[in-house]
Order: structure tokens, then sequence, then C-alpha cells
């Protein structure tokens, strides 16, 4: 569903309950509905480079192993990010974040944290 100038998801995507790879790259989106947690065998989310400021705390409860979110409006990640247990991968750059929760460094397998052209006023914590 990348490059579809998509405003909202479509309802319709979670009939799939199967589905272990949404790709939702460069769209319009300026949020996702709590309805995608009804994926729940979702591995791999690309939601970069859209137009959301808030990453809701409902998407933590996902098995995602790969998380994008690079080029949107996000000033935050949300606390209950250390939930994404399985999560190896978390690309945030090209965001406003303002501060990093303390509770990424709870991500055991994490084993690639891209915060490159990130803007952020104290990460101290988690590092």
């Amino acid at each position: 569903l990348s490059k579809n100038k998509l405003s909202e998801l479509p309802s319709e995507i979670t009939r799939f309950t199967a589905l272990d790879k949404l790709n939702l790259y460069h769209n319009r989106l300026v949020s996702l509905p709590e309805e995608i947690n009804q994926l729940c065998h979702l591995t791999y989310l690309d939601i970069s480079r859209n137009q959301l400021s808030v990453l809701p705390a409902y998407h933590c409860k996902l098995p995602l192993q790969v998380l994008l979110v690079s080029h949107n409006r996000l000033v935050s990640l949300p606390e209950e990010i250390n939930q994404l247990c399985q999560l190896i991968e978390l690309d945030a750059s090209c965001n406003q974040l303002s501060h990093l929760p303390i509770q990424l460094g709870d991500l055991q397998h994490l084993e690639a944290l891209n915060l490159r052209k990130t803007f952020w006023l104290n990460c101290q914590e988690v590092l």
C-alpha cells in the first residue's frame, strides 16, 4: 500500500489477520486505527514518510520485529515501546523527538537503532 496518497488506513486491512508484513511507506497518514492490533502476526511495519505526530501505545502490542517510522512528525515514542520484546530494528530517523523513553533500553533483541537527523533534548537516561 505504499505511495498511494492514503490519508487513512482502509478498515478492510484488518481482515487479513495472517498478514505478517505491512508497508504503508510514503502516504499521507496522520494516524493509524487501533484495529491494526487485529493483525496479530504482523512482524514488519513500515509507516515511514507519512504525517504521524504520535505513535500510539496500542501498536506496542504487536509482535513486531521491524518498525520503520522515519520521516514523520513524531515528537516522542511511547513508553510502552518495551512491550515490543521481539523488536530487532527501529528506524525513527528524521523526526522531531524531544526525548527517548528510558524503556527503549529494555529492548533486549534490538540490533539496529537509527536516530539520524532526529532532534532530541535528553536521551542520557537511555544511554
